[in-house]
């Protein structure tokens, strides 16, 4: 797929930084009566950009 006739070129670019780190960590609760919990978060980090998510899982096994 291109752009109309008559549109001019354009150009994105993110500059990310060289290095980058990636970070993890997490917490499980197992319960006695079959509940689990976990809570998760996950990072990825540069000198110039950032990143970061988080999740939460409830489970219960019957």
């Amino acid at each position: 797929m291109s752009a109309p006739a008559g549109t001019d070129p354009f150009k994105s670019t993110l500059d990310t930084g060289r290095i980058f780190g990636q970070v993890s960590g997490g917490v499980q609760v197992l319960g006695k009566k079959g509940m689990d919990v976990r809570l998760q978060y996950d990072g990825l980090l540069s000198n110039k950009v950032r990143s970061h998510s988080g999740s939460l899982k409830a489970s219960w096994q019957f």
